[in-house]
């Protein structure tokens, strides 16, 4: 572990690398100080109440890959399902669809070319 000292002088880099310029010779942050930040910080927790460790980290950082990845894969599903909804509309539309002449009412006339036709038959 990196104890308290190391907790201290990750929140002292943080400070010093948000305010630092291009220009300044003050020191950056790299991947081993996060890391030693990270067990820094699981050593402010009661080991007995909160468990930090190395495994637990990766499991979260693997975690958070998978679902942002699964999200990704999730909007060729998404967008199939709104097509489908979409052509459910024109579906629904034409069947709700009540035409300006109704071939079933006895009203109105029949055109004599049709009227021949329906008794040569």
């Amino acid at each position: 572990g990196g104890g308290g000292d190391d907790s201290v002088r990750f929140l002292q880099q943080s400070s010093n690398a948000t305010n630092s310029t291009t220009n300044s010779t003050e020191p950056t942050i790299g991947i081993g100080d996060i890391i030693d930040g990270i067990d820094a910080l699981s050593e402010l927790y009661d080991p007995e109440l909160c468990r930090i460790t190395g495994a637990s980290v990766m499991c979260a950082i693997y975690g958070v890959i998978l679902c942002a990845t699964f999200f990704g894969l999730m909007a060729p599903a998404l967008q199939a399902i709104n097509l489908g909804r979409q052509a459910a509309v024109d579906v629904f539309d034409t069947v709700a669809h009540v035409p300006g002449i109704d071939p079933s009412s006895g009203e109105g006339s029949i055109p004599e070319t049709l009227a021949r036709g329906r008794d040569n038959v």
